[in-house]
């Protein structure tokens, strides 16, 4: 009985990790790609008011 609780213990901790680095990563990932949008839509924008 014991083993199952820290195995679920384990595994809970486990899945917390996971989770907040999946957060963390997917965090990441729209900050840039919000980013490389702005620039596009920046170099869009002067090219037209340009041409």
């Amino acid at each position: 009985m014991e083993l199952c609780k820290i195995q679920f213990l384990i595994f809970a901790i486990w899945l917390n990790i996971a989770v907040n680095n999946y957060i963390i990563i997917a965090t990441d990932i729209l900050k840039q790609k919000a980013k490389d949008f702005a620039v596009y839509f920046d170099i869009n924008y002067f090219m037209e008011s340009a041409g």
